[in-house]
């Protein structure tokens, strides 16, 4: 059964400057497989996120934070059953070379909950198939009930990496995605991005 899910990452929004040729290299802080591994997402430490801007999604489905006040923008995305308009909220840090961004996406179909793990699946490769990424490391998580995978994947064309977190609301046929783009490897495994990630609350 396919979702025909939008098929989101965004080229527009998560270009990085200056990008400099490297290969993918081993994670300081790797993730497990999804098939050996489930964790819980846990509240990141405040003193990371102290000074940061807490951004409620325009439609008041989420709330996220980031370093400082996030730009907007909607973007049409062509699904099998026809566009759909979907809300970003993303911030570009040029000095670091780094892009953070979330998203809700209104799914076009029910998904019942024993099919969420593989609708996750198709999203994540939504988000991958531009860009000739490769996922490096993926695990299954969960967050206040709400089924969610986590991965890092790395673009050999265009010399990034991309860390995200992804879950489904199968009450609201919603769903809710986390990202951070950035062209080393060590920002991708910062306390930055991971409180990032971790800042991200479906109401």
């Amino acid at each position: 059964m396919k979702f025909y899910l939008p098929a989101i990452f965004l080229a527009s929004v998560v270009l990085l400057p200056g990008c400099v040729s490297k290969a993918p290299i081993a994670l300081n802080t790797p993730l497990s497989s999804p098939v050996s591994s489930t964790s819980t997402v846990e509240q990141t430490p405040t003193s990371v996120t102290s000074n940061w801007y807490t951004y409620t999604s325009q439609d008041n489905n989420y709330t996220a934070l980031f370093p400082t006040k996030p730009e907007e923008r909607i973007q049409s995305v062509k699904t099998a059953t026809g566009n759909v308009n979907v809300k970003l909220a993303f911030y570009k840090d040029k000095q670091q070379n780094m892009t953070y961004l979330a998203s809700d996406i209104k799914s076009d179909k029910k998904i019942p909950e024993s099919e969420v793990s593989k609708a996750l699946d198709e999203f994540r490769d939504g988000q991958l198939e531009r860009g000739n990424k490769a996922v490096i490391n993926e695990k299954k998580i969960t967050m206040n009930g709400y089924s969610g995978k986590e991965f890092i994947a790395h673009s050999s064309e265009k010399n990034v990496y991309h860390r995200a977190k992804i879950f489904f609301d199968t009450k609201n046929s919603t769903f809710y995605q986390i990202i951070v783009v950035a062209s080393q490897e060590a920002d991708i495994n910062s306390q930055s991005t991971t409180a990032f990630l971790d800042s991200l609350a479906i109401k």
